[in-house]
């Protein structure tokens, strides 16, 4: 039977240390990277309460920000659990608010902006490798870009490995999810929940049983959840001494980190409610998250005794309990495992110990011997530590006798070791053997880049491998119309040389060369420039521009690799990060109109629709609240995307809109978000912007005849292909007004005639266009750019 809505109004039973409290400030940088981040006497008792407890979470959904920090907030401080967020995705398909980082890149803000949130709500964090392709109308269609299979056998090995009693879903299996995405979140929880418990699926892992998988709904999908008797209500309301605030406190805090999507949110101290209606299973939730029940299996015990022995101030006792339970967790965990991580922290806690291994310098040259430090030194005159033995890829150490660690430390150099040949990824990790009294205590640490700034003192990085050679090219996308062309990049050399490599243009599969040319050039330290003669009359179309040089494998053999380009992220609140990914940009060849004019551009939330227009030659004149003048300088006026949700002015600003188009100008607006019950703009022929959108990039695209199809390109069927991840997004509602120019048809067989309106107005006109321009534009699609043409010459 379900379980009855009774509301649990919880407060905290277990022993607390009085007096302590920790700032919710979020650590700077990544918890899987930072290996040294000592905690206080109430963050280790925190973690060393989540072992006693013996229960284990695991909350599903899938992107940065689809979990509910506050409900992960009291899972991990209030009932204690050992709270895991697993995020098929890491967010790559999204909009970025903070910057020009899209794709791969702004993956990695995200990803770190879920590991911060982590630290300040108790939790844990998880990925698989699901792209997000970003919005998905059905889970169907998500299926045919997700691997099923791969992904169902990632998130089984998860649940066997964190062994979860629960898995709660953000989203339920169908569409009121709202997202293709979020549907299949909920599909695979239930659907790996069940063959986590099958010994015959991936039979080298030993099952594991989940009690069951329970939706974590809410007020927003069922205004009747308070009377359904089918539903757990629990009551976050709280107070979390160790953390001196509220549960809803802590999981504000950790949602306030997801900045790149603008979810800072003000902290909120009441109460709060939350539902849960059963997916699958048989297990009591309601009973489940009663706070006076606690696990009694050996383990549970161990960081029972080793908590109640840390606050009666018996160090020797609680070494010993949790040196026994660090044993238990490794016969059954990696040592790198985010468990014992874990457990490693509060050990070092424990023994007043600083151990960390570490580089002075990053990113490292990739031509050099690769040095690091294992340093391990006692900050506390409580426990006599030994050091034994010490293990890398490099470097293996016995000390007989041991050596008494003390408070100058031990310092031991090592040397790290790559993936394999001509790789920018590190892979090696210290293996160190302390003895304490009789306990064998066991620490590996991965390696970090320990810096330091004048400015802010000592931080951390990731540690990264320089390649010899690096390059980049002047534009993302280079526009040509079947002329000679020059094409701009530069390549960067660590050291002065001859080097030689390649420049090639090919279709993005590969599979047809369409032009290349060799380069062998005496390169200087530091960044030499190049520009290379696109030739002329290349077919038409969108071609992916390369850099190749050679290089030797592991086996000595000559391989043909990718020239890379470094790309450095960096935020105050996810730290600087490093990434080398195949340099790379776009080469398209279109007949596109000679014509240009001049025209006015509203910055929204980061498109490239200004930079693109300058590139090929347009006057373009950046329009804001102070600069009412330059309206009366252009032809049209282009309104970025979104630029009527972050610009305030722009919404009062109708009547110099009306002006400026009643006077001939050609005002045209971008794709704006709007809420269920639309937004309506202050144009001087009304428009009210809906939600319609068309998430299949090959959907059909039909047209009518009008000025705006035909002047100054052609539009033809061929403009709508190779379009990326959408077709459109926000279509306005239809409205008499507006004449409807192009009609899509999705899969479903559904047809949006209103994915482009224009009506006019004086002697100028009006246009709103959903079409993912902004995606478009930047992967160099040949059409978008016609289209965008198009919609600013209109002229009726």
């Amino acid at each position: 039977m379900m379980t009855s809505n009774r509301s649990m109004n919880i407060t905290r039973t277990t022993t607390i240390v009085r007096g302590l409290a920790i700032a919710l400030a979020m650590f700077f940088g990544n918890q899987l990277v930072a290996q040294y981040s000592p905690l206080s006497q109430s963050e280790a008792m925190a973690e060393m309460q989540r072992f006693s407890s013996g229960k284990r979470v695991l909350y599903l959904a899938a992107h940065p920000d689809d979990e509910n920090t506050r409900l992960i907030a009291w899972l991990s401080n209030a009932l204690d659990a050992e709270t895991t967020y697993l995020s098929l995705t890491k967010g790559s398909g999204g909009q970025n608010l903070l910057g020009d980082e899209l794709g791969e890149n702004l993956g990695v803000i995200r990803e770190h902006e879920l590991r911060a949130a982590r630290s300040i709500d108790g939790g844990n964090q998880r990925f698989t490798d699901a792209l997000d392709f970003g919005y998905s109308k059905s889970v169907d269609e998500v299926w045919t870009k997700w691997n099923h299979e791969d992904l169902v056998r990632q998130v089984v090995h998860v649940i066997r490995e964190l062994q979860p009693d629960f898995i709660l879903t953000r989203f339920p299996p169908d569409s009121r999810a709202g997202h293709g995405h979020h549907t299949a979140s909920a599909e695979l929880a239930i659907e790996c929940a069940k063959l986590a418990g099958d010994s015959t699926y991936m039979s080298s892992m030993p099952r594991w049983k989940v009690g069951g998988v329970w939706w974590n709904t809410s007020i927003w999908w069922d205004k009747t959840l308070k009377d359904d008797p089918e539903a757990v209500h629990l009551d976050l309301s709280g107070f979390d001494p160790l953390h001196g605030d509220s549960y809803g406190a802590i999981g504000d805090a950790a949602r306030s980190m997801h900045k790149c999507q603008g979810f800072g949110v003000p902290i909120n101290r009441g109460p709060r409610e939350e539902y849960f209606k059963k997916l699958w299973g048989e297990a009591d939730l309601e009973s489940y998250l009663e706070l006076e029940e606690r696990e009694t299996d050996q383990n549970s015990r161990l960081a029972q005794d080793a908590s109640f022995a840390l606050e009666i101030g018996d160090q020797d006792q609680a070494i010993a309990k949790w040196a026994v339970l660090g044993r238990n967790i490794l016969e059954h965990n990696s040592g790198l495992s985010n468990r014992y991580q874990r457990w490693q922290r509060v050990m070092l806690h424990l023994t007043g110990l600083y151990a960390e291994y570490y580089t002075s310098s990053n990113p490292l040259p990739s031509d050099a011997e690769f040095k690091a430090m294992v340093e391990i030194q006692a900050m506390s005159s409580g426990a006599n530590v030994y050091l034994a033995s010490l293990r890398t890829s490099g470097k293996q150490m016995a000390l007989n006798p041991p050596q008494l660690v003390g408070p100058d430390g031990i310092q031991l150099e090592a040397e790290l070791n790559v993936v394999k040949a001509n790789s920018t990824e590190v892979v090696d990790h210290a293996r160190v053997r302390l003895e304490i009294g009789e306990e064998i205590i066991m620490l590996f640490m991965k390696p970090i880049a320990k810096l330091s700034d004048r400015a802010i003192g000592e931080y951390r990085e990731e540690v990264a491998i320089d390649p010899l050679l690096h390059s980049k090219f002047d534009q993302s996308v280079y526009w040509n119309n079947g002329k000679k062309s020059l094409l701009g990049y530069s390549v960067y050399a660590r050291k002065d040389g001859i080097y030689n490599w390649t420049v090639s243009a090919s279709l993005p599969s590969e599979q047809t060369l369409i032009w290349e040319h060799s380069v062998s050039e005496n390169l200087k330290e530091g960044w030499n420039h190049f520009e290379e003669t696109v030739p002329a009359k290349l077919p038409l179309g969108r071609f992916e521009v390369s850099l190749s040089t050679t290089a030797l494998d592991e086996a000595g053999l000559v391989v043909t690799k990718r020239m890379p380009e470094k790309h450095t992220i960096s935020y105050p609140h996810v730290g600087t990060h490093y990434r080398y990914r195949d340099a790379r940009s776009t080469l398209s060849v279109l007949d596109l109109s000679s014509k240009r004019i001049k025209v006015g551009y509203i910055e929204g939330a980061g498109d490239q629709m200004d930079e693109t227009l300058e590139s090929i030659g347009y006057d373009v004149i950046k329009i804001t609240e102070e600069t009412p003048e330059l309206w009366e300088l252009v032809d049209a006026v282009l309104v970025g995307i979104r630029a009527f949700n972050t610009e305030p002015w722009l919404m009062k600003s109708q009547e110099r809109i009306a002006s400026y188009v009643k006077g001939g100008g050609n005002f045209v607006v971008t794709y704006t978000t709007a809420g269920r019950s639309g937004m309506e703009l202050p144009l001087p022929v009304p428009l009210t912007i809906g939600r319609d959108r068309v998430t299949e990039e090959y959907a059909p695209v039909s047209f009518v005849s009008h000025p705006l199809t035909m002047e100054p390109n052609k539009i033809s069927n061929a403009d709508f292909e190779q379009w990326v991840q959408e077709r459109g997004l926000y279509f306005p509602v239809v409205n008499e007004s507006y004449t409807t120019i192009f009609s899509i048809e999705e899969s479903t067989g559904i047809i949006y005639p209103n994915s482009t309106v224009v009506a006019d107005f004086g002697k100028g006109s009006v246009i709103y266009t959903g079409l993912s321009l902004f995606r478009e534009l930047p992967a160099g699609v040949p059409g978008a750019l016609r289209v965008l043409q198009n919609i600013l010459h209109y002229d009726h």
